[in-house]
């Protein structure tokens, strides 16, 4: 039977054998107070191809069904091969929105990808693209990553808007880092792939991070 397929996240061992974490990606909270924090050391923006970057944790924008239909999803899918998806069927029952999972390389340059279904315009979920962010710092801080490059999640085929979307993912993770910054010690890069998602986030960097 499928009884062991999972709607949540599952800590599989990483390629450097690291324990699986106690602590829960969704409330891992582990400082009080806020820090004085250089944010141009830790965030940065890139136009490209999220195929071809390097870091601990790449993010996918998935669909619920985890299968590579437009997008960044797709062009995931198809550099991984059908390997990744059969992982994923294989493990998962599917993602909720605001949910997250995660699956080996498979030949993407890092050692994790985790795939992450976003809100739609229409359904106005900012609190699941919130969640989605903190609970990826969250996995990335468990594991002991030090490197996460995102997608502009559910802006392309989910149709959120592009400004918004920005400005949702700058301030969930400078909040983030604000809080746990103390504690954990990487980089954050957010990956563009349309010119307009790009200049959105140059403008924002400059107003809610005050970085050029």
């Amino acid at each position: 039977m499928e009884d062991e397929k999972k709607d949540n996240i599952e800590n599989e061992p990483n390629d450097e054998e690291i324990p699986a974490p106690s602590a829960s990606y969704m409330n891992l909270n582990l400082n009080m107070k806020k820090l004085d924090i250089d944010f141009s050391k830790i965030f940065f923006y890139v136009k490209g191809d999220i195929t071809t970057m390097s870091a601990d944790v790449i993010v996918n924008s998935s669909a619920p069904s985890m299968v590579g239909q437009m997008g960044v999803s797709k062009s995931i899918h198809n550099k991984c091969g059908s390997k990744l998806l059969k992982y994923l069927k294989s493990n998962y029952a599917g993602i909720l929105p605001g949910g997250i999972v995660d699956s080996p390389n498979f030949g993407l340059k890092c050692k994790k990808i985790i795939h992450a279904v976003g809100p739609f315009q229409q359904n106005d979920a900012q609190g699941d693209l919130e969640i989605i962010y903190q609970q990826c710092l969250n996995y990335c801080f468990s594991h002991r990553y030090h490197s996460i490059i995102f997608p502009c999640i559910s802006t392309g085929g989910s149709m959120f808007n592009e400004d918004r979307g920005c400005m949702i993912a700058l301030n969930t993770c400078k909040n983030w880092i604000e809080k746990n910054g103390n504690y954990w010690k990487g980089t954050v890069t957010f990956c563009c792939f349309t010119d307009k998602s790009h200049e959105a986030y140059k403008k924002y960097f400059k107003e809610l991070l005050d970085v050029n």
